[in-house]
């Protein structure tokens, strides 16, 4: 970018990569990228000489840095809620089935056992319908720490 346009453009375009990056890549790649477009922007705005370069550098930088980050802990906010149960804390259906899936592929890849634990609570519509959904709410919860703990 050799002018002030260019680096304006530049600088729009430089969010986006960080926001596309935040979603996409993991903490040390958003790292990775915001480096990089530090290193970038510092070279395009020197080349298009812009007034007050390290101040317009440091207030862009602050502005993609701060938007990768809170739009990266938006998305593992989203992220836990897609795959975890909101009452219990363990996987939903989708992502223990995804889980699973990587764990068998692993186990075969590294010739590793592998061991899965299923369980089965006998009758627990009865305690939904003897003693309302709350108590069942309470067996599940109190089930999935017991078992969290002991493991």
């Amino acid at each position: 970018a050799a002018t002030l346009a260019g680096a304006q453009l530049t600088a729009a375009a430089f969010l986006w990569v960080g926001a596309y990056s935040a979603i996409v890549h993991t903490r040390r790649g958003l790292g990775a990228h915001l480096t990089l477009i530090g290193v970038t922007l510092a070279v395009s705005l020197g080349a298009a000489q812009v007034p007050s370069p390290v101040h317009t550098w440091a207030f862009l930088m602050a502005l993609v840095c701060a938007v990768s980050i809170v739009l990266r802990g938006v998305i593992a906010e989203f992220r836990t809620l897609a795959t975890h149960d909101a009452l219990t804390g363990v996987l939903t259906r989708g992502a223990f089935l995804e889980a699973a899936d990587r764990a068998v592929r692993a186990a075969a890849r590294t010739a590793r056992p592998l061991s899965v634990v299923v369980l089965d609570l006998d009758d627990f519509k009865a305690v939904n319908d003897t003693r309302g959904h709350a108590a069942g709410d309470a067996v599940l919860a109190g089930t999935v720490d017991a078992w969290g703990r002991a493991i």
